[in-house]
């Protein structure tokens, strides 16, 4: 949850098509509860997602593709009611707290995840079609350093991360003939006992590697990377608000891999993540 609860929490719905589960979301929680945005690459869904959901102040629709689009960005020039806020507390309202994604397809399961952990958020993610999407990349953050020698020149004495991306095998840690073959296995028609051993063994590796890209992220540059934002806001007289965004570092990621009952969808694994911050 937000540790500023004078914002609704933010949720992003990575590959939601046309918002269904998106809407269900905001109609649940409300415009004082949630804000929920849609990045979908389609065109036509967004278009559809749009018009269905246009009475529904705290849903919007991102056209984008989720492998290179930073989240968070559709809500950040408006307040909770619509009006402009601060430029200082801008900044703030960047901040996602939830990735969501239903029936991710292949690799847009692991695009979500590491959405999730560039943006220091917790995740709910079902995969689906396990072998699908193999073509995307997917988003990472090569963490800010002050050693020279620990950096390319480019690098050096960054004050922020840089974005990069990667194949969803060297995000898992995986060579990439093992991972073809634990896929290939995952969607195995025919044989559910090695289909469902395949799959519960790549949603657990995507899960260490949740954890280690935190770890690399976040554990180990959170404090840092907290006191540059509050520095920065503080020059705008908004300390409390950017600092309280930037909250989290330090904190550990808490993954698990659950269950929902078959009579839903035979695709019924889920993983989820969530941010705890250090007593």
């Amino acid at each position: 949850l937000p540790l500023d609860r004078r914002r609704p929490l933010s949720v992003v719905d990575v590959g939601g098509g046309q918002g269904n589960l998106a809407a269900a979301i905001a109609a649940r929680f409300g415009p004082m509860g949630v804000r929920v945005e849609v990045v979908e690459v389609d065109q036509k869904a967004v278009a559809k997602g749009r018009a269905k959901g246009r009475r529904m102040a705290n849903l919007a629709f991102t056209l984008a593709d989720a492998s290179t689009a930073r989240l968070g960005a559709k809500f950040h020039e408006k307040g909770q009611t619509g009006e402009a806020v601060s430029a200082c507390y801008k900044e703030a309202e960047r901040r996602v707290d939830l990735v969501v994604a239903l029936h991710a397809c292949g690799a847009l399961s692991d695009v979500a995840v590491a959405q999730a952990v560039r943006h220091k958020a917790g995740f709910v993610v079902c995969p689906c079609c396990f072998n699908a999407n193999q073509f995307l990349r997917v988003p990472v953050e090569i963490p800010p350093t002050e050693d020279p020698a620990e950096a390319p020149a480019a690098l050096a004495s960054s004050s922020a991360s840089v974005p990069v991306s990667v194949s969803a095998a060297d995000w898992l840690g995986l060579p990439a003939a093992s991972l073809a073959a634990l896929l290939a296995a995952a969607d195995l028609q025919g044989d559910h006992a090695a289909a469902s051993e395949a799959a519960q063994t790549v949603c657990a590796l995507r899960l260490e590697a949740a954890q280690r890209h935190w770890v690399e992220l976040w554990e180990q540059t959170g404090a840092s990377a907290q006191a540059r934002a509050s520095a920065a806001g503080e020059k705008q007289g908004c300390r409390e608000e950017v600092g309280n965004a930037a909250a989290g570092g330090g904190g550990a990621l808490r993954v698990s891999l659950r269950q929902f009952p078959i009579a839903f969808s035979t695709r019924n694994l889920c993983l989820v993540g969530a941010p705890h911050s250090p007593e």
